[in-house]
């Protein structure tokens, strides 16, 4: 008597080939299927079919092996596809951060320094001195 499991092996097969997806996320999604092939098998036997007729039935419920390679290829590469944009929108958040505040930061710091510059000069040509400043006088501009 021929093994009734040799017909869901070559469906797997089959499947297999139209995977074309990383060797772990495969034998993850062909293992599911095993299993969900045998349930349905053993489903099936509960019913009152023979074991060979409830395997051949579970895998005609499954439709084409191939059909369902390529759909079950496309659905796992979409939610790849959405996690892997997903995290290069984060990257580029990040890094729009990281420079916009390098940035600003530099824009800050060369504004400060031509405020000061800006300033010396104006008090130097309005001949405004800042020496004399003390902590006891309420004023520490002086005019010459």
């Amino acid at each position: 008597m021929a093994d009734p499991r040799g017909d869901r092996y070559i469906y797997l097969a089959r499947v297999a080939d139209r995977l074309h997806l990383p060797g772990p996320v495969a034998a993850e999604v062909l293992e599911e299927l095993e299993a969900h092939i045998a349930d349905s098998a053993a489903a099936l036997t509960a019913e009152g079919l023979g074991s060979d007729q409830a395997e051949r039935e579970a895998l005609a419920r499954l439709g084409n092996p191939g059909e369902l390679g390529d759909g079950i290829r496309r659905a796992k590469q979409t939610r790849r596809r959405l996690l892997v944009a997903a995290g290069y929108g984060v990257l580029a958040a990040i890094r729009g951060f990281v420079w916009g505040g390098l940035f600003a930061g530099a824009i800050t710091s060369l504004a400060s320094v031509l405020a000061l510059i800006v300033l010396s000069t104006l008090m130097r040509v309005m001949g405004i001195s800042a020496s004399g400043f003390s902590t006891w006088s309420s004023s520490w501009l002086t005019l010459p």
